[in-house]
């Protein structure tokens, strides 16, 4: 029944997980939620506002720096 569930869902769906969902150590997948472009400006805001990742629990996206 959820493989059903799970098929008739699809065309709905984005082809990615949610960031919420991912492992901490998953990086890869975190990038491809939120995509190359979206996941750059988090970079770019994460240099920006916290350099030094005091925010590095979870769902990291660590600074470009």
């Amino acid at each position: 029944m959820a493989r059903a569930f799970h098929a008739a869902m699809r065309p709905w769906t984005t082809g990615t997980s949610v960031p919420n969902f991912i492992c901490t150590d998953e990086g890869a997948r975190l990038r491809a939620s939120y995509g190359p472009e979206k996941y750059a400006r988090l970079v770019d805001l994460k240099d920006r506002y916290v350099p030094g990742n005091v925010f590095a629990l979870d769902q990291n996206i660590p600074p470009g720096r």
